[in-house]
């Protein structure tokens, strides 16, 4: 089983769990704030590294087509939405 942790310490874990696994430390930086891959790349990359297959609806919305592409600001959301929906 391959199982992916947060831990702001991994150098606190006992020795021997250390020991007992494979880790790949990576910061939150090198995970998530990679400006030059995809959203698509990371979690190809998350899923190599925690060697579980991408979700099936990830996997779907690769080829999905874009039925909405408007931007907002945060407070204009509802509004937007209620736009898009009619309501």
């Amino acid at each position: 089983d391959a199982y992916v942790m947060s831990l702001d310490f991994p150098e606190y874990l006992p020795e021997q769990t250390r020991n007992s696994i494979s880790l790949n430390i990576l910061s939150q930086e090198e995970l998530f704030c990679n400006d030059s891959k995809t959203d698509f790349e990371l979690v190809d990359e998350l899923s190599k590294i925690s060697r579980t297959p991408v979700p099936k609806a990830i996997e779907e919305i690769r080829t999905a087509p874009v039925l909405h592409d408007t931007v907002c600001e945060k407070d204009q959301m509802l509004a937007e939405v209620k736009k898009i929906l009619g309501i």
